[in-house]
């Protein structure tokens, strides 16, 4: 496996920034409104790096010089996926299960990813760069999720919160 470049390793990094951020708001803020709008915040933004995860397949299923149709189609699901994954806790009003959802989902990129390894589809460094990331975030979600299915029966906001 070739090392991962240091920018593609640090932007990576970064981008679990706004994830801990957002679980740690979710835990340790004594301020209902604030820990809700942080964890819908985390939560959207949790989609769209899903989505964003779909989006980077597509890029490499467009550059492996040859029509790749599973490919193509795998690199939608991630969106499709996200999408009710995030909806969910508006719904159902369930931040724990949306939580759980998106945890679930990047999870389930790793096999994808080591399929894109597999027939040589991705780069040399791509599973140095996802294992990580998708564990982490998966991880960070099922952080959040526990924190609304055991510190609070009820997420909706409302003046009186």
């Amino acid at each position: 496996m070739k090392q991962l470049a240091p920018p593609a390793r640090w932007l990576g990094l970064a981008g679990l920034l706004p994830v801990i951020a957002g679980t740690a708001v979710a835990w340790f803020d004594t301020s209902q409104d604030i820990r809700l709008i942080a964890t819908a915040v985390t939560l959207l933004y949790g989609g769209l790096i899903l989505s964003f995860i779909g989006g980077a397949w597509w890029g490499l299923a467009s550059q492996a010089g040859m029509f790749q149709w599973g490919v193509f189609i795998l690199s939608v699901i991630p969106s499709l996926y996200a999408w009710p994954a995030v909806a969910w806790s508006w719904l159902d009003a369930s931040y724990a299960g949306s939580a759980w959802l998106l945890a679930a989902g990047f999870a389930l990129t790793l096999p994808v990813d080591r399929l894109l390894m597999r027939h040589g589809t991705a780069p040399d460094w791509w599973l140095s760069l996802r294992l990580p990331l998708s564990l982490s975030m998966a991880l960070l979600f099922l952080l959040l999720g526990l924190r609304f299915f055991y510190g609070s029966a009820s997420v909706m906001m409302s003046p009186n919160a």
